[in-house]
This record gives C-alpha cells, sequence and structure tokens, in this order.
C-alpha cells in the first residue's frame, strides 16, 4: 500500500521538530508509513511506542529501538537483547540525554555533526545475540549515504537538518533488563530547549 498522504506529510517536513512528531504519529499508528521503516513498527516495540512518541515530541527522533529480552526467539533460537535506542536530536537534549543514561547505568553515545564521539571512538554495542553470536549493534555513526538510503524520500531541508543534528545511542548495560532504560528516558520527555 503507497501511502501517498503519509508521503507527502514527510515530504513537506522541513525541521527536526516536525520530523520527530510525524514519527511520533507514526508509532502511535495515525500514519501508516515512515520513509525509515516503511508501513510499521516491528510488534516487539509496541510496550515502548507512547513513551518513544513522547520522545520524538520532545525532540528526540528516534531510529532504532529494542527492549531487553533473553530467551527463545520467533525461529526457536535463543536470543538476548539489551534494551535501546538511537536517534538525532539537539545539542543540549544531547547532553540532557547523556547525563540521564549515565546516572541510570547505561551506555552512551553521542556524535557531534561531525561524525566526532564526544568521549572516543566508539565500534558500536551488541544489543542482540542469537544463540551467543553477535546479532545486531547499536551506536555506529549514520553517515551521509546513510540519511540519503534512509531518509532520501524527505525534502532535503529535512535531511540537512538530520545531518546537522547530534546522534544519540543509548544501551542498557544488562542484557534482558527493559524497564531501567526507558525508566531513564521518561523524565525527557518534558524536555524544552533553553532560551
Amino acid at each position: 500500500m503507497l501511502h501517498w498522504a503519509d508521503r507527502r506529510a514527510w515530504r513537506q517536513a522541513r525541521t527536526l521538530p516536525e520530523i520527530g512528531y510525524l514519527a511520533a504519529d507514526w508509532l502511535e499508528g495515525s500514519r501508516r508509513w515512515s520513509p525509515s521503516y516503511g508501513s510499521r513498527p516491528d510488534p516487539e516495540t509496541a510496550e515502548l511506542m507512547p513513551l518513544l512518541a513522547d520522545l520524538n515530541r520532545a525532540g528526540y527522533v528516534t531510529g532504532n529501538s529494542q527492549p531487553g529480552h533473553i530467551g527463545r526467539g520467533y525461529d526457536g533460537a535463543h536470543w538476548e537483547q539489551r534494551a535501546g535506542v538511537d536517534g538525532f536530536c539537539s545539542e543540549e537534549l544531547a547532553e540532557a540525554i547523556q547525563d540521564s543514561a549515565l546516572d541510570n547505568d547505561m551506555h552512551v553515545t553521542v556524535y557531534d555533526p561531525a561524525g566526532k564521539p564526544w568521549d572516543k571512538d566508539m565500534d558500536g554495542y551488541v544489543v542482540t545475540t542469537r544463540n551467543g553470536q553477535p546479532f545486531t549493534t547499536f551506536g555506529h555513526w549514520l553517515g551521509a549515504s546513510h540519511m540519503d538510503l534512509n531518509y532520501g524520500q524527505l525534502h532535503p531541508r529535512a535531511i540537512g537538518a538530520l545531518r546537522r543534528a547530534h546522534q544519540v545511542t543509548v544501551v542498557d548495560t544488562q542484557w534482558g533488563r527493559t524497564e531501567q532504560l526507558w525508566r531513564a528516558l521518561e523524565p525527557l520527555t518534558n524536555f524544552t530547549e533553553e532560551s
């Protein structure tokens, strides 16, 4: 299904806040299409969607997210996941996310718009294993080719806003734990930029 009205709305977005509001609408189901995901979020994130929507409206435009999990997966294999989320935001919100994450026993990676990490080079965090083998990582810097691949259907000014944003990844330090990360981020749903 093409969802022309949703595609048109995304194409009209120009700023990071406009992208965040559209992403929140998509998470809540009032938009049926997203440029980076297509039709609907993965079912495993259903319980996270209200908080993710609020974070998007507060200025943290989330990309990937997952809950913690340990046990059998959809394919019968043994899966282990760390709760994690990544996304784009202003420098001020990146600082607030970093402070909250570090205060709550989380890994955090922040890249400035030039792709330079605030503290050290990062190869990403393994956030999912399948039968004990690394399967998924979060925390890599996303460059221009990634922006074009995942957001190429947006207006060039919107892509520019994403490229000028800070990229922030937060990952729980413990496998299978879900609540800690989301409790750490929940206060940021009321974040407002200082003038």
